[in-house]
């Protein structure tokens, strides 16, 4: 829902970028019917590094009176099924960028970021099963720009993501995941993920370990984890990123990140 902060390459955790917005979240409960409503009336857009954005960049004044609005309606069977649908009507979410000018004097490209309305359905699911939990969630984005590195048109596709899950708890309160992805636009990319997490020496350590596997593509992502809670406040990490991508833009969707591996630390308060 939130847009992203792109401008540093180092802090692109999910959780780091989210840019806040001023938003009115409704939810209405009628016993197995959950119904959500999102507006908000002054949207924001995705913060790129300053060199890609210095001409022509679109501001906040640009999206004046074209706010971003959507809603959930969600359902729980008896069964323990829990299906929602999903609509949002927002601005592109994904970075792109147009060609605005060439400099005489270097020869050098100046782009643009690109700004256009974009508008979102989706599926989510998920099933229970004693200690396992299957989901799937599915979007599709109809109309979202794409990068042009010409003068031409902008140029809109829609792209459809799908992530299908399952989970499993064990009796030692550890938690083992994989995933499928898909990601579909002009070309279709499959990846697979796994992730399994432990506590030991009485829940003060916490161990993790995530792993991402292109399928027709060298994407190859692996994060280990380290954390350590000193109390119900303060908590220490440790994470290391090995990140393995193409050399095409167009051939997976780690090229940008490939050989830049990282080792992170950071201390977490919780008040």
């Amino acid at each position: 829902m939130n847009p992203r902060d792109f401008s540093d390459a180092l802090f692109n955790e999910m959780a780091w970028t989210r840019l806040a917005v001023f938003a009115l979240n409704t939810q209405v409960f009628l016993e197995r019917l959950t119904l959500q409503f999102i507006l908000t009336p002054v949207p924001r857009l995705n913060q790129l590094p300053e060199p890609v954005i210095a001409a022509n960049s679109f501001g906040i004044a640009d999206t004046r009176g074209a706010a971003e609005y959507g809603g959930r309606a969600s359902y729980l069977f008896e069964s323990g099924l829990d299906l929602g649908l999903i609509y949002f009507r927002h601005w592109n979410r994904n970075p792109a960028l147009q060609l605005a000018s060439v400099d005489p004097a270097t020869g050098a490209f100046i782009f643009s970021q690109v700004a256009s309305q974009v508008d979102t359905v989706g599926l989510t699911a998920s099933q229970a099963s004693g200690d396992w939990v299957f989901r799937m969630d599915s979007v599709l984005h109809l109309n979202q720009p794409g990068t042009v590195s010409t003068a031409e048109a902008l140029r809109t596709s829609s792209n459809w993501q799908t992530i299908l899950g399952a989970d499993w708890t064990d009796s030692e309160g550890g938690n083992w995941g994989v995933q499928y992805h898909l990601d579909q636009a002009d070309r279709a990319n499959h990846w697979v993920s796994g992730m399994v997490r432990r506590s030991f020496r009485g829940r003060k350590w916490e161990a993790e370990c995530f792993a991402f596997k292109g399928l027709g593509n060298p994407d190859l992502w692996i994060q280990p984890r380290l954390t350590w809670y000193l109390n119900d406040s303060v908590s220490w990490s440790l994470r290391s990123d090995l990140l393995t991508g193409s050399d095409s833009l167009n051939n997976g969707a780690l090229s940008s990140f490939s050989k830049q591996d990282r080792v992170l630390s950071w201390i977490g308060l919780r008040f």
